[in-house]
């Protein structure tokens, strides 16, 4: 798994902040053939989010300026935040990160910067 770019905190004003993300796929294939791609965010970053290891918090992912529920989670042996893989969108209709990303122009191992806001995750 490939995160070893710089995470940081990239600048905020009130409780925005930006910080760095990476797209990665951790090898693992849909019945399509499409590789599961997902956001992750180092946990070591001043990201500002309510997340305890073993706890999921309730978030909206923002993503080609769409919004999705869903949750992120943390794990004690992860260096990194995750989404969980399935997001709802406003009419409760499913829909997977991974074609999310790659419908919105993201792959695998791209370098993003994403913009938290409370409990919204804008992906840009």
């Amino acid at each position: 798994m490939n995160i070893d770019i710089p995470f940081q905190r990239l600048g905020g004003i009130g409780g925005i902040v930006k910080i760095n993300a990476i797209i990665n796929g951790q090898g693992t294939h849909y019945a399509d053939g499409t590789e599961r791609l997902y956001l992750h965010i180092l946990k070591s970053q001043d990201h500002g989010l309510p997340i305890k290891d073993g706890k999921r918090v309730p978030m909206t992912f923002v993503i080609g300026g769409k919004e999705y529920s869903g949750t992120l989670g943390s794990r004690s042996n992860l260096i990194y935040l995750f989404f969980v893989t399935s997001l709802f969108d406003s009419d409760g209709k499913e829909h997977k990160q991974t074609y999310l990303l790659r419908d919105n122009g993201f792959s695998k191992g791209q370098h993003v910067q994403v913009t938290v806001s409370g409990n919204r995750i804008i992906l840009s």
